[in-house]
């Protein structure tokens, strides 16, 4: 596993799945740790090279995070489906709710900061508006931000059009 880089990427989001479910609040806590460290190290940084280590490190993040949503979403329509049936509840919501919790857990503007400085623009507004629609108040100052992501999403998405025409 230490040699094979892409297993370990695939493997380590559903291994952090099982940690979050069943973990302890020392286990919970020290993944926190960890994704907070990669996400404040990669905002802190200037725009990072696709082959960069901080922005392989915050992109597997993301991956991560993204098999946590995936995962409780799944957990939630399941219930929904059985409940709309009348079967009985089998899922273990402490579960699905500990997942929710680490990832409310991550602030959304951390997250955005991280994600524009990896170049990923549309998950980059996409924790922006997140963040925005839940602290109003933080419209003004993050207004420079919000038009800096924007724009460099539309400079990304008309080079892919230019060269679709090609």
């Amino acid at each position: 596993l230490q040699h094979d880089i892409s297993l370990a990427l695939y493997v380590l989001p559903h291994v952090l799945t099982c940690l979050l479910r069943q973990g302890s609040p020392a286990v919970l806590k020290e993944i926190h740790t960890e994704v907070m460290t990669v996400l404040n190290h990669s905002a802190a940084s200037k725009d990072l090279d696709y082959g960069d280590s901080t922005n392989m490190c915050t992109q597997t993040i993301f991956t991560a995070m993204d098999r946590f949503t995936a995962w409780a979403n799944g957990k939630n329509k399941a219930a929904a489906v059985r409940k709309a049936k009348g079967q009985t509840q089998k899922d273990n919501f402490e579960e699905v709710e500990k997942v929710i919790k680490f990832l409310d857990s991550i602030p959304k503007d951390v997250l955005a900061l991280s994600a524009f400085r990896c170049q990923a623009y549309t998950r980059s507004l996409m924790y922006l508006e997140s963040f925005l629609s839940t602290n109003l108040d933080a419209l003004q100052k993050n207004l420079g931000f919000l038009q800096e992501a924007i724009v460099m999403l539309q400079l990304v998405m008309s080079v892919q059009s230019s060269w679709k025409m090609k």
